[in-house]
This record gives C-alpha cells, sequence and structure tokens, in this order.
C-alpha cells in the first residue's frame, strides 16, 4: 500500500510518519545511535529526475512534538538509479550525518554521505552473476547484491552479490574504494552476518556452503567451510 507505519510498542499506539507522498516499500533500516531511519521506496513527488528509479527517506524524530508525542518527519531524499533495491545500511561517520548503503539487483551498492547532497558518492561494482538468466532484463531476474554489511568502523565495508564474490571496500577513499575480494564461492552469495565483536564473519551461497572467518585487526583471515543439507536461496 505505500504505507510507512510505526508503533509504540510501550504504550500501544501508533506513532506518526509525517509524509507527503506514499510509494511501494522496499526495506528499512535504522540508524545505531540516533532516533533515525532510512526508508527505501520507489519514486515519489513530482520533480523527479528520469535516471531516479528509486530512493531513499531518511526520517527522525520530530522534537518540536515534545517527548510524550512520538512522530517522525522526512529532512533528506536520496536519488538511486536501480530499480530494486535489496538491502539498506546505515552508518555514522560524523555526530549529525552517515554513509547510506543501498544493496540493489543490478549487482551495484549505492553509498551516500548525508552531509554531501542526494546523488551517491561511491558505485560499488559487482560482476556478471553465475547464473544464467532467460531475458536481457538483469535487474529483474537477478539477485544482485544480496549481503552489504559493515566491519568495526567505516574503513571496512563487505559485500557479497551473484557473481559469488565478497568485497572489501573503504568507503572513505573517494578515488579507490576496493580492498581486496575476502571470498571467491562456487555460487551466488545468500546471506552474511558479523559476529556482535566482528571478528567473525559467516556468508553463506546458493549452494548451500556456509563460510566462516576470523577476522583480525590486520583485515586478515582463516577460511573454512561447510556444506548444509538442501540449498539456502532467499
Amino acid at each position: 500500500s505505500g504505507e510507512i507505519m510505526m508503533w509504540d510498542a510501550a504504550k500501544g499506539c501508533r506513532a506518526a510518519v509525517m509524509t507527503a507522498t506514499t510509494a511501494n516499500v522496499f526495506e528499512v533500516a535504522w540508524h545505531p545511535q540516533l532516533p533515525r531511519f532510512i526508508v527505501a521506496t520507489s519514486p515519489s513527488g513530482l520533480l523527479v529526475e528520469q535516471h531516479v528509479r528509486t530512493q531513499i527517506h531518511v526520517f527522525q524524530r520530530d522534537r518540536e512534538r515534545g517527548d510524550d508525542d512520538l512522530a517522525y518527519t522526512e529532512f533528506q531524499k536520496l536519488d538511486c538509479p536501480a530499480i530494486d533495491i535489496n538491502e539498506l545500511t546505515y552508518m555514522p561517520n560524523s555526530l549529525l550525518h552517515a554513509y547510506v548503503t543501498a544493496a540493489c539487483t543490478d549487482g551495484n551498492v549505492y553509498v551516500w554521505d548525508t552531509a554531501q547532497g542526494d546523488r551517491p558518492i561511491h558505485t560499488l561494482k559487482h560482476a556478471e552473476p553465475l547464473e544464467d538468466f532467460f531475458t536481457h532484463d538483469r535487474e529483474r531476474e537477478d539477485t544482485g547484491v544480496k549481503f552489504t554489511a559493515w566491519g568495526a568502523s567505516a574503513d571496512r565495508f563487505y559485500t557479497g552479490s551473484s557473481d559469488g564474490v565478497v568485497k572489501v571496500w573503504n568507503v572513505r577513499n573517494r578515488r579507490k574504494p576496493f580492498v581486496r575480494n575476502l571470498l571467491e564461492a562456487p555460487a551466488p552469495i545468500s546471506c552474511g552476518e558479523f559476529s556482535p565483536g566482528k571478528t567473525q564473519l559467516a556468508i553463506g551461497d546458493a549452494s548451500g556452503r556456509v563460510f566462516l572467518f576470523s577476522v583480525d585487526e590486520r583485515d586478515e583471515h582463516e577460511t573454512h567451510f561447510m556444506t548444509l543439507p538442501g540449498t539456502n536461496r532467499r
């Protein structure tokens, strides 16, 4: 329906989300410290440029309403050229601003710095998918980038795509963000998760394998894998 709804579980009531438009919603992510969240949607509004195919709306707590009236208002909108967004991340890079990333079915991850406007500062690219698809419309058939995660700091960002590769990036480096390939799996990357202390990383691919990494301070690793029954598609 395109409606963004929020609920106050403590009071058992709905909290207001103030937005002027409705749009198809793909994904939501919260800021790790501040009362802010982001929502990936189809384009909305009257003045949408032709290259914009999705948008990310940034909401923050409306302090003018007081502590007893919980409401969120949109204060920034980020333009994205992909037609479908799989995952969002929200990584603080200063007291008020953050990196926002969108992992998409076109095999790219788009990165914004909210301090630098509504256009991406990086397009982090993966190669062609390992599996064939029936038409030339990759964005509608390919799973694209299904794994994105931050390491212990904004110096390390990890992405995994349908090319079977998990890549490591440093988005602070504006000219050369690519660091290295962490993994080249025999099947598309399906999912991944860091341990709470960011010292271990588990990656799952579409063949049912789970790869386990131990990451030290120098970003070096030891790799092991195990095969689970069936596959791990989603």
